[in-house]
C-alpha cells in the first residue's frame, strides 16, 4: 500500500516532467521495435527451410575479373547430377515474371522454371501432389494463393492455364499445391514450372546459356568440399564451348547468402550485411539515448525530493523499504512506457512497412522481440531507480534534511557523462545522414553516359512466337508507330536486347587474335538507331549502318574495353567473338555508359548488330511534354500486333533511379531515426536545464539583486551545455569519419568526405541544444529576482 502511495504521490509531484520522462522512453522503445522487426525479417530470412544449413548454392566465378554470379549454365545441374552421383541432392531453377492466362483473365505472376528435385533439396511439403511432381511435362505446382487467383474458390487440380514465354503459349496442369511461402524467402515464387516443358529440347548442350540458381543439398563438410572439387572439373571434362576455362564454381551457404551483395543475378533482393549493422547501432542509440533520459531524470527528480526521503527516514521507513519504493515506481513507469510504446510501434509499423517495402511479416510473433522489451524495462529500471535508492537511503535523516547529501560530485559527473554520451550519438546520425543524402545526390547526378531523361521502353520479348520471330514483329510495330509517332513527339525508336537500368544477360569471353589474351566482356545487341535514341556518341570509328550488309558481322566496343585492351587506335583491329579462329572487325567505340548502379563499375562491353539479337526492349525518344500522347499511340499500335498479350512499359529515368532504392530507402530510414534520437536528446536537455535552474533559483535571485544582466545569467546557465556539445562533437566526428569511409568503398563512383558536413553537423547539434536550453534559461534570468528568493 505505501509502495502504491509512493508512486501516485511521485506522479503527481512530477507533474509534466514525468509525463515527459515517460513519453520520451516510450517513443525510443517504439522506434527500437520497428528497427528490430526490420531486422528480424532479414535475418531470418529462408528461416523456414529444414536443413537449410546443408543446403548450399552454386556460385560461378569469372576467372577474369573474378566477379561473383548465381546465374550458371543452363546443363550444369543436370552434368552435376550425371557425372557425380551421390554427391547429394541437386536442384535448379529460374525465376521470372510471366504473363499467364487463365480463361480470359491475364495476370503476371512469378514464376519459377524448375527440376523435379527442388522440392526435395528446399524440404518443401506438397499439401496435394508428390515431391516428384514437376517430373512429368507439362506439369505445374502452386501456392495456395495462386490457385485461388487463378480459379477462385473451384477446385484447382486438374486445371491447366496458359504461360507465354520465348517460345510462344505453353499449356501447364495444376499437379500439386504447396503453402505460400513466407514473406522473407528467396524461393517466393507462386508457380513452379515443369523443368523439360519450358527448355529447348536441346538444352543440355546450351552452356552458354546462364541464369540458373543451382542449390546442392549435402550431408556435411567434406562431402561439400569433395562437390565442390569435382563441379570443377565439369566444364572441361563436357568441353563447355565459349565458356570453358573461363569460370570457376564455389558453394556458399544458403543461410546468409541474402547478404551477398556482391554476387550477382539474385533471386531476390540482398541486403548489406552493413546495412544491418548500421542500423542495429540505430536501434541502440535510440534505446540508450531514451534510457539515458529516463535515468537522468529519475536522479535528478529523486534529488529534488531529498528532504522528503529524510523525513520518511525520520518517521521510521527503513533502508530496504525505501529502496524498494524507489525501484517499485521507476519501474511501473518503464512498464507503463512499454505500453505505450506498444500502441505507437502498431500505428507506425504501415508507414515503416510502406518506407521498407516489407508486408505480412508479424513483429510480435517473434520471442526476441518481447525478450528486449523485457530487457529495456529491467535496464532502464534498474539504473533509474537503484542509483537514487542506494545514494538516498544510506545517509542519516539529518543529513538529509540539511540538504548536504543532495548534490553530490559523483552524481553530477555521472549526469553529465550521460548528456554527452546522448549528444555524441545524436551528432553521429546527423553527420550519417548528411553523408548518405550527399552520396544519393552524387549518384543521381552523376554524368551516366547517356541521356536518360524522355526514354520510354517496351518490354517486346512476350511477341515472340513458336517460330522465333521476334526480329520480324518488332520491325513491324517500328515501322507502325513510326508512321504516327513523329508528329506525336516520337523522335526516334530503337530495338536493343537490354538497357541501362536492367538486367544484362550475355556475358562472353572475348580473344584478342594479337596475344591470345581472353577477356569477360558484357554483350548486348542493338540496331543502328541505339546511339542516336540514348544520346551516345561514337567516340572513334563508325556506328552500324543498314546500308552495309558488312556491318552484320562487326562490333562496336566500349572506352573500356578499348582501354583493357591497350588500344591506341581500332583501326584494323579485330577480335575473336565466337570461337578463336573468329576474326570480327571492330569499327567504332561507344562512349562508356553505366549500365548499372554506381555501386559497379563500367565492365567492358561489345555490340553486336541486330542480326545476330533478340530485341528486349523497344526504346522511344519522346519530345519533352509528348510523354502522354506518345504513350498512348504506342500501346495503340501494340494492341494491334501483340495478340492479346500484356502491354509493360516504363520510364527508363525512373527504372534506372529504382537502382538506388535501397539506398534512398536507408537514407530516409537513417533520416527517420535521427529526427527521432534528436528530439529524444532534446527532451533531456530540456529537463536536465529545467532541473538545473530549479536547483540553482537562489543562485540566479542573488546574482540579479547585484546587478546581473540577463544576457549573464544565461550565459552561466548554457555554458555547459555549450561545452557538452563540444565534447560530443569530438568524440563523434572520428568515429562517424571511419564509419561514412567504409560505407562508401561499397561504391565504385562516389562522393568525398567534404569537411563542411562535418562543420554543419556541429553546428546543427550545437545549435538545436542551444534552441532547447536557451527558453528556460531566458525565463530564469527574467524572473524577478524576490520570486526567486522567496522561492527559496
Amino acid at each position: 500500500m505505501n509502495i502504491l502511495k509512493h508512486i501516485r504521490h511521485s506522479f503527481k509531484k512530477e507533474g509534466g516532467y514525468g509525463l515527459l520522462n515517460i513519453a520520451g522512453l516510450s517513443i525510443g522503445m517504439a522506434m527500437s521495435l520497428l528497427i528490430i522487426w526490420y531486422l528480424q525479417y532479414h535475418l531470418s530470412f529462408n528461416a523456414h527451410i529444414p536443413e537449410k544449413e546443408k543446403i548450399y548454392r552454386v556460385v560461378q566465378k569469372d576467372r577474369n575479373d573474378a566477379s561473383l554470379s548465381f546465374g550458371n549454365p543452363l546443363p550444369l545441374a543436370h552434368a552435376i547430377r550425371n557425372d557425380y552421383p551421390g554427391f547429394g541432392e541437386i536442384a535448379a531453377l529460374s525465376s521470372y515474371s510471366y504473363p499467364v492466362i487463365c480463361g480470359e483473365t491475364k495476370f503476371n505472376i512469378k514464376a519459377s522454371v524448375a527440376d523435379a528435385n527442388i522440392f526435395k533439396v528446399l524440404g518443401t511439403k506438397l499439401l496435394v501432389g508428390s515431391e516428384k511432381v514437376l517430373s512429368e511435362p507439362g506439369s505445374s505446382v502452386l501456392t495456395q494463393s495462386c490457385a485461388q487467383k487463378l480459379f477462385g474458390q473451384e477446385e484447382s487440380i486438374g486445371k491447366t492455364f496458359t504461360i507465354e514465354s520465348y517460345g510462344g503459349k505453353k499449356i501447364f496442369t495444376v499437379k500439386g499445391l504447396i503453402k505460400n511461402p513466407p514473406a522473407n524467402s528467396d524461393f517466393d515464387s507462386e508457380i513452379y514450372l515443369s523443368w523439360e516443358s519450358m527448355n529447348q529440347p536441346d538444352w543440355q548442350k546450351l552452356w552458354w546459356w546462364g541464369g540458373y540458381d543451382i542449390l546442392a543439398k549435402v550431408k556435411n563438410t567434406i562431402q561439400k568440399e569433395d562437390l565442390e572439387q569435382k563441379i570443377n572439373t565439369i566444364l572441361e571434362r563436357h568441353n563447355a564451348p565459349y565458356i570453358n576455362g573461363r569460370y570457376d564454381f564455389q558453394l556458399i551457404p544458403l543461410k546468409g547468402s541474402h547478404f551477398r551483395t556482391d554476387i550477382g543475378n539474385y533471386l531476390t533482393t540482398p541486403v548489406s550485411s552493413s546495412l544491418i549493422w548500421v542500423l542495429g547501432i540505430i536501434a541502440a542509440f535510440i534505446i540508450v539515448i531514451a534510457c539515458i533520459n529516463f535515468v537522468n531524470l529519475s536522479i535528478s527528480q529523486s534529488e529534488r525530493n531529498v528532504k522528503e526521503t529524510g523525513i520518511h527516514k525520520v518517521l521510521g521507513a527503513s533502508r530496504k523499504s525505501l529502496i524498494a519504493d524507489f525501484l517499485m515506481s521507476t519501474f511501473f513507469k518503464t512498464i507503463i512506457a512499454m505500453m505505450i510504446s506498444l500502441v505507437l510501434t502498431k500505428l507506425f509499423i504501415l508507414p515503416f512497412q510502406k518506407l521498407t517495402q516489407i508486408n505480412d511479416y508479424d513483429l510480435f510473433s517473434n520471442p526476441s522481440v518481447w525478450a528486449v522489451l523485457l530487457g529495456i524495462v529491467l535496464i532502464s529500471g534498474l539504473l533509474s531507480g537503484l542509483y537514487p535508492a542506494l545514494a538516498l537511503s544510506r545517509p542519516k535523516p539529518v543529513e538529509l534534511l540539511s540538504n548536504k547529501k543532495a548534490h553530490s560530485s559523483s552524481g553530477n559527473i555521472f549526469r553529465k557523462s550521460l548528456v554527452i554520451a546522448q549528444l555524441s550519438m545524436a551528432t553521429m546520425l546527423i553527420i550519417a545522414s548528411l553523408f548518405i543524402f550527399k552520396q544519393i545526390s552524387f549518384m543521381k547526378n552523376h554524368d551516366l553516359g547517356f541521356n536518360k531523361n524522355g526514354l520510354i521502353a517496351v518490354q517486346i520479348s512476350s511477341l515472340n512466337g513458336e517460330t522465333n520471330n521476334i526480329r520480324e514483329k518488332a520491325s513491324i510495330l517500328e515501322q507502325e508507330i513510326s508512321k504516327r509517332g513523329v508528329q506525336n513527339g516520337i523522335t526516334d525508336i530503337a530495338s536493343i536486347e537490354a538497357l541501362p537500368g536492367a538486367l544484362y544477360k550475355n556475358n562472353f569471353t572475348i580473344t584478342n587474335p594479337e596475344n591470345l589474351n581472353t577477356y569477360s566482356v558484357v554483350s548486348v545487341g542493338i540496331d543502328e538507331n541505339y546511339a542516336d535514341v540514348l544520346e551516345v556518341p561514337v567516340v572513334e570509328g563508325r556506328n552500324f549502318s543498314k546500308e552495309l550488309a558488312s556491318d552484320e558481322g562487326a562490333v562496336l566496343i566500349n572506352e573500356t574495353f578499348k582501354k583493357k585492351l591497350g588500344w591506341s587506335s581500332i583501326a584494323d583491329k579485330q577480335l575473336a567473338v565466337i570461337s578463336a579462329d573468329d576474326k570480327t572487325p571492330v569499327i567504332g567505340v561507344i562512349k562508356d555508359v553505366n549500365i548499372n548502379s554506381l555501386a559497379q563499375a563500367i565492365p567492358p562491353m561489345i555490340y553486336r548488330y541486330k542480326k545476330n539479337a533478340y530485341p528486349e526492349y523497344m526504346v522511344f525518344r519522346v519530345a519533352p511534354g509528348h510523354e502522354a500522347t506518345a504513350l498512348k499511340i504506342i500501346k495503340n499500335e501494340w494492341e494491334q500486333i501483340s495478340e492479346g498479350k500484356p502491354f509493360e512499359s516504363f520510364n527508363v529515368a525512373n527504372k534506372f533511379e529504382s537502382m538506388y532504392g535501397s539506398e534512398e530507402r536507408l537514407s530516409k530510414i537513417i533520416a527517420a531515426f535521427c529526427m527521432v534520437a534528436v528530439l529524444l536528446s532534446c527532451f533531456g536537455l530540456f529537463s536536465y536545464i529545467a532541473f538545473s535552474v530549479q536547483r540553482r533559483t537562489k543562485e540566479i535571485g542573488i546574482r540579479k539583486v547585484n546587478g546581473a544582466k540577463i544576457t549573464e545569467v544565461m550565459t552561466m546557465l548554457n555554458s555547459d551545455f555549450i561545452k557538452w556539445v563540444i565534447v560530443s562533437f569530438v568524440i563523434a566526428t572520428p568515429v562517424t569519419f571511419y564509419a561514412t569511409t567504409r560505407w562508401l568503398e561499397s561504391f565504385a563512383y562516389k562522393t568525398s568526405l567534404s569537411w563542411w558536413i562535418f562543420a554543419s553537423a556541429g553546428l546543427l547539434a550545437l545549435g538545436i541544444a542551444m534552441l532547447t536550453v536557451s527558453w528556460q534559461s531566458w525565463r530564469a534570468a527574467t524572473r524577478n529576482p524576490v520570486e526567486a528568493l522567496r522561492y527559496e
